[in-house]
């Protein structure tokens, strides 16, 4: 029997960089917005659908959430700190815009969605209708 979570198609939006300049050297970092994946976990049970994603460094502010019918949408952005009177000499973190799509089992309610943003966790869980959540039926 195939569950609901293998039909759920998971795309990615791909971010155009910036280009370099030519005056640019290994000794001046080239600063680009590149395309920023964050990884998901995507768990299913009796009532509920959870989806967990790991944006770190980022703010429950930097972050939108949007459900429209079975489709979940996370855009976020994440900004380099500007530092006074600094060059950067080696960058290794990574800034940039990102957008997950998500497209659920038309089975969710649209309704009752609840999101929360913990220690660079966002955390969305999405319940299913209540006519498919089994009910144990008690035989006398």
């Amino acid at each position: 029997m195939m569950s609901n979570v293998d039909i759920i198609q998971i795309k990615k939006k791909k971010i155009k960089g910036k280009k370099k300049n030519k005056k640019d050297t290994p000794d001046n970092v080239v600063k680009e917005y590149v395309e920023i994946t964050p990884v998901i976990d995507l768990v299913e049970n009796d009532q509920e659908f959870l989806i967990i994603i790991e944006v770190p460094g980022l703010k429950k502010k930097n972050i939108k959430v949007r459900l429209s019918a079975n489709i979940l949408t996370v855009k976020g952005k994440k900004k380099q700190k500007s530092l006074k009177n600094c060059q950067d000499k080696v960058t290794e973190c990574i800034y940039g815009v990102f957008q997950r799509t998500i497209t659920l089992p038309e089975t969710v309610q649209t309704k009752k969605v609840f999101g929360r943003m913990n220690n660079g966790i966002l955390t969305v869980k999405i319940p299913k209708k209540d006519y498919l959540i089994p009910v144990k039926v008690k035989v006398k």
